[in-house]
């Protein structure tokens, strides 16, 4: 566990992601649930931040660490081997890799069968047909080489994964006051911007280039995609509705988050 390692002095900083560590972070992996409207890692990030900032349930998250910034990925979309979805019917009986329980759930909400696996084991996974697909970035195609094992991407907001970069405070005090201007003034609101510009821009030509290569991008149809969110949005709604009876606040955090 990242955060535990570094407020133990095991490693003085360090960056972990949050879904790694179950029911840590429940209030930065709101994020992680589909269809918020800030389908880009720079937007999304940018509101995750701002949510920080302003509620110190998330900051809480934290304790005995200095926060430095928190990014996200781009929206996570479904990439698929050898079969195309373009409607619900499509994801019948299809094993798909997920990211962390509120993913499970969406997976079962659609209707595939939910895979928790590795990312080493992603492309032998592919290959091999142990899974028909996962959930990830676009970015994924080239960075784990999966467009070597898939052919189809549709274009489905599956929400983000979400790291954290944080530094051991004891570490932190001891720096001098010129380093620390020199970290506060790369990190904070200037890393989440750069951080998520970086991850929009690697998605954006990533795409480009396995569109390229013959990798079809599916749009679905209005009406369908409409089914799809509709299944979706107890999930959020649910996500909320625990947090609050946790005496978190959980439905204004979604709701800052979808602009409500």
């Amino acid at each position: 566990m990242v955060v535990q390692s570094i407020v133990s002095g095991v490693a003085d900083m360090g960056e972990g992601i949050a879904y790694a560590t179950p029911g840590r972070f429940p209030l930065t992996e709101i994020v992680m649930l589909p269809e918020l409207g800030l389908e880009s890692s720079r937007s999304c990030s940018a509101a995750l931040w701002k949510a920080f900032k302003k509620y110190p349930e998330i900051a809480a998250e934290y304790n005995g660490v200095k926060m430095l910034w928190l990014h996200v990925t781009p929206a996570v979309k479904l990439i698929t081997r050898d079969k195309p979805v373009r409607t619900l019917e499509d994801l019948k009986g299809m094993k798909v890799r997920v990211s962390g329980a509120t993913a499970a759930k969406m997976g079962k909400a659609l209707g595939f069968t939910p895979v928790s696996m590795g990312m080493g084991d992603l492309y032998l996974g592919m290959e091999k047909g142990v899974l028909d697909g996962v959930a990830l970035p676009t970015e994924i195609l080239v960075s784990r080489r999966i467009a070597e094992v898939a052919k189809y991407v549709t274009d489905i907001d599956l929400g983000h994964d979400t790291f954290f970069v944080v530094i051991n405070l004891e570490t932190w005090n001891r720096l001098p006051k010129d380093i620390q201007k020199v970290l506060e003034d790369l990190s904070g609101d200037w890393a989440v911007d750069f951080t998520g510009k970086a991850w929009d821009k690697f998605d954006a030509e990533a795409k480009a280039k396995v569109m390229a290569q013959g990798i079809e991008f599916i749009t679905l149809d209005p009406k369908e995609k409409a089914r799809w969110k509709k299944l979706l949005a107890p999930i959020k709604d649910e996500y909320a509705a625990d947090l609050d009876s946790k005496g978190l606040p959980g439905t204004k955090i979604l709701r800052d988050l979808q602009g409500r």
